[in-house]
């Protein structure tokens, strides 16, 4: 098994996470409370996990104006964890708490 889809040395720790995102409809998006955390890392596109986190060179100016209201970080950055978990526009983007 390739490295990426390996966390904590529980090869099944992937397909648990999204079988539980997928248990919704739409599916719950994650999010991320630290930077270095393994999603932030290794990127949801990768492992095909839904998420709102913007961390995309392509991103439209907007998504990351929006991600500002909820978010910490520097006007460069991409990668903004959450750090205001009592924001609407957390249900508002569907990520899940």
């Amino acid at each position: 098994m390739n490295a990426e889809y390996q966390y904590f040395d529980n090869s099944d720790c992937l397909r648990r996470i999204q079988r539980l995102i997928g248990s919704n409809s739409p599916p719950v998006r994650i999010d991320y409370l630290q930077t270095d955390e393994f999603l932030a890392a290794t990127g949801a596109e990768l492992l095909k996990l839904p998420t709102a986190d913007g961390d995309n060179p392509f991103a439209l100016k907007r998504i990351i104006a929006l991600r500002w209201l909820f978010t910490g970080g520097n006007f460069w950055e991409r990668q903004l964890s959450v750090n205001r978990l009592s924001s609407p526009l957390l249900g508002m983007l569907n990520i899940g708490i």
